[in-house]
């Protein structure tokens, strides 16, 4: 890649840095091109020069958060910690996430994961294969029954997903991300000591 491309790809990272950062925390609708343009400092015609269009930036925006979020997933799923550690700091990460994101966000992200394309299938495909890395490293330390064969794991984790994709629920998830996630890992029992 040569200077020029990769100046031209800083910028259009730069952009959607900005992008994702202020939809997350202003939402959507309260976001404009121009406040984009400025914080990111470049002009509102390179950020349409770039995009296209506010729309297509936020799709792009939206991928970009899925990337950074299975790359956070896989840096804690490759760690060193134990399957209890891994868990806990995924229940804090989701629960923090709920609390910080913008509703207008959320149900954009929650759209385009509930009309999957490429991209997005891709990303559905390498967090099932971390998802299965993490159970099988919580059966070999006891902390999830033996009995569950990794196929129905897998198969929960597939409800799940596919459950999410459902506008009728992802509307109404948010404000329940850290029960939901609780219930995931330990059931409506809860956890015991």
């Amino acid at each position: 890649m040569n200077g020029f491309d990769r100046r031209r790809k800083a910028k259009e990272q730069s952009i959607l840095q900005t992008a994702l950062t202020l939809f997350m925390h202003q939402g959507i609708k309260s976001t404009s091109i121009q406040t984009i343009a400025k914080q990111a400092q470049v002009s509102p015609v390179t950020v349409f020069n770039y995009f296209g269009s506010k729309e297509k930036l936020l799709d792009q925006t939206c991928s970009l958060y899925f990337d950074s979020t299975y790359e956070d997933f896989k840096q804690v799923i490759d760690s060193e910690q134990s399957f209890e550690e891994k868990m806990q700091y995924l229940i804090f990460t989701k629960g923090q996430v709920s609390k910080d994101i913008h509703a207008d966000f959320y149900e954009a992200l929650m759209l385009k994961y509930s009309h999957p394309d490429e991209h997005m299938v891709a990303f559905l495909k390498k967090g099932i294969i971390l998802y299965q890395v993490l159970f099988e490293q919580g059966k070999a330390e006891g902390m999830i029954s033996k009995e569950l064969s990794m196929p129905a794991l897998m198969l929960y984790m597939q409800l799940l997903t596919t459950s999410m994709q459902d506008e009728a629920i992802y509307k109404d998830i948010l404000p329940f991300s850290d029960e939901i996630m609780n219930m995931f890992l330990y059931g409506i029992y809860g956890k015991r000591e």
